[in-house]
């Protein structure tokens, strides 16, 4: 529903001078970049009916597809809450809140999954 509003807003007002545009904040242009992303429209067509400079699209655009790439590429800080006591139930606690619990697995096995997972690196 917002972005429908901003939509129609955007339809509705020019923008007077194209440095006004692109002085805008990071908000403003992940709106504009979302509304584009839902039009049919060619980017040309887009900007040129909402008098917005077509390169500071297509560089908003490149910055937020940029950041979604390396979202999944995240380093997550483990911490060892016992080292020199090995369990055979492990717990890998996600960022997203997500629990995978290992029980009953061999110390070998439990260092292979946390390698595959990237986890770790030995």
């Amino acid at each position: 529903m917002f972005l429908l509003k901003l939509e129609t807003l955007m339809q509705t007002i020019t923008i007077p001078g194209k440095k006004r545009a692109a002085s805008r904040d990071r908000n403003y242009w992940e709106e504009i970049v979302k509304i584009f992303a839902s039009s049919n429209e060619s980017a040309k067509d887009f900007c040129s009916r909402r008098d917005i400079n077509l390169g500071t699209l297509s560089h908003w655009r490149g910055v937020f597809k940029k950041e979604k790439a390396t979202l999944g590429h995240q380093f997550i800080e483990m911490k060892v809450v016992s080292p020199h006591k090995t369990s055979s139930n492990f717990t890998i606690e996600c960022p997203s809140g997500h629990k995978i619990v290992l029980e009953n697995i061999a110390l070998e096995e439990a260092k292979s999954i946390f390698k595959l997972l990237g986890l770790i690196s030995c």
